[in-house]
């Protein structure tokens, strides 16, 4: 006997709708989100703590060499070269804890075992308050590296330049003044020891040493007459003498060195209670470097034979120094130097100043 509905009818069919319009826009959405992370031109991985690889876009399997179902297959660590596997282990380990690392420069190796850097940064994929995966995004870093080094060999090439070129200029004023042989280059070493003292930056030390070697410059303008006169000079000669400062800012004005060179070249003579020349500065208007060269030039200047007397001696040099500490030289610039002589690093020999080259 046929079944027949309420009303005597013969249903044919039963139809139930669902409303979908929800699901598929989450869908549309998944999918358009999908299309975003597989055009970055940025790596993308999700790792399970472990390791294990179970998503990866497009450009993960173009920057590792292999398949999308091979990569999945596949762990962070056949990713990551032999020597660097504790740094990744501790990676994991704290975001594991939440934590965040932010474009982390390091190395990785492809399908072929090829080595490249890349810029990571990973982050937890938490649920229910707990991490149960990180997300991980690489940017392959070869050619920044590459740009990187390029500069770095340029740069080094023109120190290398802008050195042999300081020191050529020194060696002009040496060639033609025996008496004040080594005498810029000893200035230098004593400028860069009390500038270490001192926790001066590189930049700063570079400065110093380039205006300490060049500080006397100026004096290959002075006749070797009046430099190696052994009698007192006359006021006519003591100008001479006086004007080199600004003579060797004049010679090196338009070297287009990174530092303030000039500054101090043409300041080294100028004195803190403004007895100095050539503009009678006083204080702080005088130049860190300036003052540290002022006072290693008196030292050195001091303990070294010259034409119109014998070498003083180190300790005559101090006995200076300490007099006019906070008068005509900076007090903690001199504290320096009386810090780096009581190390050793200053010696007197033979009444002649020894540098020792190792702190």
């Amino acid at each position: 006997m046929s079944k027949v509905d309420c009303f005597g009818l013969r249903p044919e069919a039963m139809v139930i709708c669902t409303d979908i319009t929800e699901r598929f826009k989450a869908e549309e959405k998944i999918n358009h989100q999908m299309e975003i992370i597989n055009s970055s031109n940025d790596a993308m991985l999700s790792i399970s703590l472990d390791g294990a690889i179970f998503f990866a876009n497009s450009s993960a399997s173009e920057l590792y060499g292999y398949p999308t179902e091979e990569l999945l297959a596949r762990s962070i660590y056949d990713l990551t070269p032999a020597h660097l596997k504790d740094e990744m282990l501790q990676v994991l380990k704290e975001v594991k804890d939440a934590c965040h690392v932010v474009r982390l420069e390091t190395v990785r190796c492809n399908r072929k075992g090829h080595e490249f850097p890349v810029s990571d940064s990973y982050s937890p994929i938490v649920s229910n308050d707990r991490t149960t995966a990180v997300s991980l995004v690489s940017r392959d870093i070869s050619e920044r590296k590459e740009s990187e080094l390029a500069l770095s060999t340029s740069h080094a090439k023109l120190r290398t330049i802008l050195d042999e070129t300081v020191n050529a200029l020194s060696m002009t004023l040496e060639k033609r003044d025996q008496y004040t042989a080594g005498h810029q280059q000893k200035v230098a070493c004593i400028s860069h020891a009390i500038g270490l003292d001192l926790g001066l930056d590189q930049d700063t030390l570079d400065s110093i040493h380039i205006a300490a070697v060049l500080h006397d410059i100026g004096k290959i303008c002075i006749p070797m007459a009046i430099l190696s006169k052994p009698s007192a000079l006359s006021v006519s000669e003591a100008g001479l003498v006086r004007n080199h400062p600004e003579t060797g800012l004049d010679i090196i004005k338009d070297i287009p060195f990174p530092y303030p060179v000039g500054d101090f070249i043409h300041q080294h003579h100028e004195r803190i209670d403004g007895s100095g020349y050539p503009e009678g500065l006083k204080g702080d208007a005088i130049s860190l470097g300036a003052r540290i060269i002022a006072v290693a030039d008196v030292l050195e200047a001091m303990g070294a034979h010259r034409p119109y007397r014998p070498a003083l001696g180190l300790e005559a040099a101090l006995d200076e120094l300490k007099t006019y500490s906070g008068i005509k030289y900076d007090p903690n610039v001199c504290s320096a130097l009386f810090g780096i002589v009581d190390q050793g690093v200053i010696t007197a020999q033979k009444g002649e100043l020894v540098l020792c080259q190792s702190r």
